[in-house]
This record gives structure tokens, sequence and C-alpha cells, in this order.
């Protein structure tokens, strides 16, 4: 295989039709191996921060290796296993303590998806079928797939070729530490949103504690999030 692969050189469906790119034949912590021995930093953990704890773990590669020995899929709506159990019991316990159960996933889009349904199947299940609106920050990636593009609000970069397809969800600007420092400004576009389409219209709320794609690690100030809980009681 070549160093570098171009769009009119390759049978996968590229990203970018005008790039050439680098063929990767391995990796080593922090760094990506050519097939022509050249040696390339990944500042980007993978693409979507898929390999942040670096290339050939010997501790990741020994138990994946050891569980996919036993096993390495099944249809997990009709099956359970202990790693699966184990895992979720350790995230509740110690990421999430307020939460009582874990739903895995293969992506963040897919998480996403998934989170949006569940929302809109509680209130369906309440007796509130009208509820299925969701609220978002206007400045946020919330993934590819059409539930979770309609989440991300950034119309003229993401959405606009597929507006058709995509559900009416609304969206709040951003509380940056430039334009809104306090989280008044999105506040007072929330209240806004929600006295225009009825607050018995909202099924969710979603946002990122902290950013990464579209604006990387900011976070709304304490002012944002406590003004949110006020107005979801």
């Amino acid at each position: 295989m070549t160093a570098t692969i171009r769009a009119e050189e390759t049978a996968v469906f590229p990203r970018f039709l005008d790039l050439a790119y680098p063929s990767i034949e391995r990796g080593e912590g922090v760094w990506l191996f050519t097939t022509d021995g050249r040696r390339i930093l990944d500042a980007c953990s993978g693409g979507a921060m898929t390999s942040c704890l670096g290339y050939g773990v010997v501790e990741v590669i020994n138990a994946a290796a050891a569980q996919a020995n036993e096993i390495a899929y099944y249809y997990n709506h009709h099956f359970t296993n202990r790693p699966q159990e184990q895992l979720a019991e350790r995230l509740v316990t110690e990421v999430a303590p307020e939460m009582a159960r874990v739903k895995f996933t293969s992506g963040g889009s897919e998480a996403n998806e998934a989170a949006i349904r569940l929302a809109r199947a509680y209130h369906v299940e309440r007796g509130q079928p009208q509820r299925w609106r969701v609220i978002s920050p206007a400045q946020a990636y919330h993934g590819s797939t059409f539930g979770a593009l309609a989440l991300s609000g950034r119309r003229r970069s993401l959405q606009q070729p597929y507006e058709k397809y995509l559900p009416d969800y609304v969206h709040i600007p951003p509380a940056t530490p430039r334009l809104d420092p306090t989280g008044d400004r999105a506040l007072a576009e929330l209240d806004s949103i929600l006295e225009n389409v009825g607050p018995d219209s909202i099924s969710a709320f979603f946002c990122e504690p902290v950013s990464a794609a579209a604006l990387p690690a900011y976070s709304p100030p304490t002012q944002f999030w406590e003004g949110l809980k006020e107005r979801a009681r």
C-alpha cells in the first residue's frame, strides 16, 4: 500500500475528495506511524476522542483479547453478561450516582438518539404525547444522525442541506464567557421560547456540560445551571 491514498484511488467512500490520506500502519502512545515510516502526532485522540488512552496500551489489548476469547458479541436485547453488569454498576456508582441505569451504545450519535427516544417514550407513557420538542444551545455538536443533528443548531454549517428531514427543535444561544458570562442572556431566551411554544410541548433539554468540537473545553457558568434547574422544577 502506498504512503498516501487519494479519493480517486480508493474504494472507501472518502470524507474529503481533495485530500491525500496518509496510510496508517500502527499506533503507539500518542503517535501514528505511516506505511512509509513517518511518525504523526495524533493531537485529536483518534478523531472523536476515542483513543484518549493512547495506542497500543497493553492492558487494554489484553483485556479485549481475553473477552473476545470468551465471547465478542451477542444480541443484548435478550442476554447480559458479567462484564456488562460490572461496568454499568461502576459507572452508576462512580460517575453518575444520581442515575439508576446505564444504556450502552456504539457512539455519541446513537446515545443521543436513544436519549431523545427515551424522553419521548416517558412522556407518552405518562399520557402527555404533546411533549415532543427538544431545546438545546445553538453552538453545539451532538451527532450526525438526523435526530442528533437537529439538536446541534448549526443551520448554515451542518443542517442546511437536510432541513426538510430534521425535527423542528428550538435553540438558545450559548452562554459563552465573551458574549454571555453570567448565562442571563441564554436563560432569557429560554424563557422566551417556553412562552412562545408552551412549556407543555417540551420533552427534554440537551446541553454539553463540557463542550468538545463546537466550543472546545467550554462549560456554561454556574448561574446558568442554577437557572436551568429552577425552570425545570
